[in-house]
């Protein structure tokens, strides 16, 4: 459920940061994976999907 919660969060923060700066091109991410799954949901519903670039 925890790991639940924080996808949910990543998900909005990604959103409120798009609404306020625009799309990226690239979303670098670090190694959890909420933020992962975040951005591959938004993703989904995108004609030009974030490319993903993972830190460790």
């Amino acid at each position: 459920m925890h790991a639940h919660r924080d996808k949910v969060a990543a998900r909005r923060y990604f959103e409120k940061a798009i609404a306020r700066n625009g799309e990226p091109e690239t979303a670098a991410v670090d190694s959890a994976a909420a933020d992962l799954a975040a951005v591959q949901v938004l993703n989904a519903g995108r004609p030009t999907p974030i490319k993903v670039r993972q830190n460790r």
